[in-house]
């Protein structure tokens, strides 16, 4: 599973590693009873990387391999809807494991996967110019997303 873990946030992230100062603080958009929601009980590590195309912000909150429960946030912010770099990026929002579908209430365009009693859930979703990565990993099946929702509701909400 953690192959997944890290998968996934990387794809959406890579192809924007290029980016602008405006970005977000990434572990300041998933609070201390978000995170406790999810069974999550560490605390977050986070960086920004600028670049060309855009402004990636990475957090992490524990490890697949040492965490009953971890989540990982990357936010990208990207300059341009108009450059290669968010047209692929589009391209990677279906990009999840298991079957993914299409969700609403989370920015303007949001795919899930997830909750079927697996251990790994993701969102990804894009609001203005920003893409969002967002994986929750639980050593305990997964059988509901409600309470994930919620935090990637908050996410959306805050940026």
């Amino acid at each position: 599973m953690r192959k997944w873990f890290v998968a996934i946030v990387l794809a959406v992230a890579v192809p924007a590693a290029t980016a602008d100062a405006a970005g977000v603080d990434a572990c300041g958009l998933v609070s201390a009873k978000g995170a406790a929601s999810l069974g999550v009980k560490a605390s977050c590590k986070g960086t920004t990387r600028p670049g060309l195309s855009g402004t990636v912000a990475f957090a992490n909150w524990g490890t697949p391999a040492g965490d009953p429960s971890a989540l990982a946030l990357t936010v990208t912010t990207f300059n341009s809807t108009t450059s290669p770099a968010w047209q692929e990026n589009m391209k990677l929002l279906k990009a999840l494991p298991g079957n993914p579908k299409q969700v609403s209430g989370i920015g303007s365009l949001a795919y899930e996967s997830g909750g079927n009693g697996g251990t790994l859930s993701s969102i990804h979703f894009v609001k203005g110019k920003r893409v969002v990565a967002f994986s929750w990993f639980s050593k305990k099946p997964q059988t509901s997303l409600k309470a994930f929702n919620a935090v990637a509701k908050s996410i959306a909400a805050q940026i």
